[in-house]
């Protein structure tokens, strides 16, 4: 869901990372996710190497009109998130957004209640404790400066 003017790049990165997750799914998407990935996060790196949080870029961006750079830069919160649902709980971004989905919680319509429901599956912060990284811990922290 849309979770407010203030975190569109939230929704816009997680609405830009599930795209290349569903044409993976749907078997059309004619690289390897992971080089699909790299060639549109890879460029916005630049933008966040910086001690800066990463919300506080990604806001920046969106407000001088550099969609592609807080999209794709918001995507990486939605990769990390899959790397922590795969290594801790053996499960993945679409797994826990279907179950999300089956429980009917598509009314939530702030990032904290978003957050809350998705932490709730998993019985694990993670979701929260990632956007607080996200919101204070400086981007060049979280963003590496190259994706291989």
């Amino acid at each position: 869901p849309f979770v407010g003017e203030d975190y569109a790049w939230f929704s816009e990165g997680f609405a830009s990372y599930m795209q290349y997750q569903i044409m993976a799914q749907n078997g059309i998407l004619t690289m390897p996710i992971e080089q699909a990935y790299a060639n549109k996060i890879g460029p916005q790196l630049k933008w966040f190497q910086s001690n800066d949080s990463a919300a506080t870029i990604a806001a920046q961006l969106m407000k001088k009109r550099n969609f592609p750079a807080a999209y794709w830069g918001g995507a990486w919160f939605f990769k990390l998130a899959d790397q922590q649902l795969q290594s801790k709980h053996n499960t993945s971004l679409i797994h826990v957004i279907s179950q999300y989905q089956q429980a009917g919680r598509s009314e939530d319509d702030t990032i904290q209640a978003l957050l809350t429901s998705l932490d709730k599956l998993l019985n694990d912060p993670l979701f929260s404790d990632l956007l607080t990284q996200f919101e204070q811990a400086p981007a060049n922290s979280l963003y590496p400066a190259t994706l291989n």
